[in-house]
């Protein structure tokens, strides 16, 4: 019976652990990095903006669309789209 606590409370506790790897923040990137560059980063927090690095050790600008940014084609487009 021990044996199958310990294995529930193993399984909990991974579990847990895992869900911390996932960003909480809003996606903008640091722009330190030369591949940066080189994509538009989504903006986490509004589906409607992204992020585009500009400039070296600058925060990245942050892009409105007038509707949805489609990251797979990194570009702005329509909500049917998304």
């Amino acid at each position: 019976m021990k044996a199958v606590f310990v294995l529930f409370f193993t399984a909990i506790v991974l579990h847990l652990a895992a869900g911390q790897t996932h960003s909480h923040g809003n996606g903008q990137p640091s722009c330190s990095d030369p591949s940066e560059f080189n994509r538009l980063w989504r903006n986490n927090w509004d589906p409607n903006s992204f992020f585009r690095c500009d400039n070296a050790g600058v925060p990245a600008t942050l892009v409105r669309c007038q509707a949805a940014f489609i990251e797979s084609a990194q570009r702005c487009g329509d909500w049917s789209e998304w």
